[in-house]
């Protein structure tokens, strides 16, 4: 290894130990070091051949992020759900080794990963993609698409439906969890509990501010009957605080 990168910039001394440590691990695990370009290591496998590149690139310099850059180039026919299966089990194997690295910007242009869902988080060695292995069950079905069967779709999709204990609400998406969390608070009208999805804050005054959590169905109680008149701000203080 040497202390430069690709366009010929010096790495300093820090940095360059740091890619010394990461160039050690490489060889452990059977890569080598090209004769002709320094800082590029490469592994021949079955079917591909990894690189893993810290010589640095034009969008990403070398003492910026000293994560190899690992890519590849596979060799005869294969289906892309197997070399999305090997490129995963070769980064699993880097992170376990503790050889931190990371994934071109432009991975999403490889033909392997055309029209597919993924999940990749590198910091914590999670490449999650479609790879031949059913994504409920783990069955090896060797084919494109995440699930062996309909049977394991359905389950799955069963699986991630969320019923909040309080509204009963069924929730599917994971961005909408939130919304059935239980509340540690109790209706100031009826005394149950709330949930985030079916509480709304109400203000009981205006001046000074006085707001309380209630369920949205008391919350219409409070302002349209006359059941709870201690719960409503004056109608002054309404128009002055909206058109203050």
């Amino acid at each position: 290894m040497i202390p430069y990168d690709k366009f010929g910039n010096q790495i300093y001394r820090h940095t360059f130990e740091i890619l010394r440590e990461n160039g050690n691990i490489l060889i452990k695990l059977g890569y080598k070091e090209s004769s002709n370009k320094p800082n590029l290591f490469y592994l021949k496998s079955n079917c591909a051949t990894f690189f893993a590149d810290m010589r640095g690139t034009e969008d990403v310099s070398i003492w910026e992020d000293t994560r190899p850059l690992i890519y590849w180039k596979f060799e005869g026919n294969f289906y892309n759900w197997e070399k999305r299966r090997s490129i995963k089990s070769e980064l699993e194997r880097l992170f376990k080794a503790l050889c931190p690295c990371r994934l071109s910007f432009y991975l999403f242009n490889n033909i392997e990963f055309e029209n597919i869902g993924f999940e990749i988080n590198e910091e914590n060695g999670i490449y999650n993609w479609d790879d031949g292995y059913c994504l409920y069950c783990g069955k090896d079905f060797k084919d494109e698409g995440s699930f062996c069967s309909s049977k394991c779709k359905e389950e799955f999709q069963n699986s991630l439906i969320r019923i909040c204990e309080v509204c009963g609400r069924k929730v599917h998406d994971w961005d909408d969890f939130d919304s059935i969390k239980p509340l540690d608070k109790l209706c100031t009208v009826c005394n149950n509990r709330m949930c985030v999805h079916n509480s709304v804050k109400h203000h009981i005054s205006y001046f000074p501010e006085k707001i309380i959590d209630v369920h949205r169905s008391c919350h219409l109680k409070i302002h349209r009957t006359d059941s709870y008149p201690y719960l409503k701000p004056k109608d002054s203080d309404i128009d002055k605080f909206y058109h203050k």
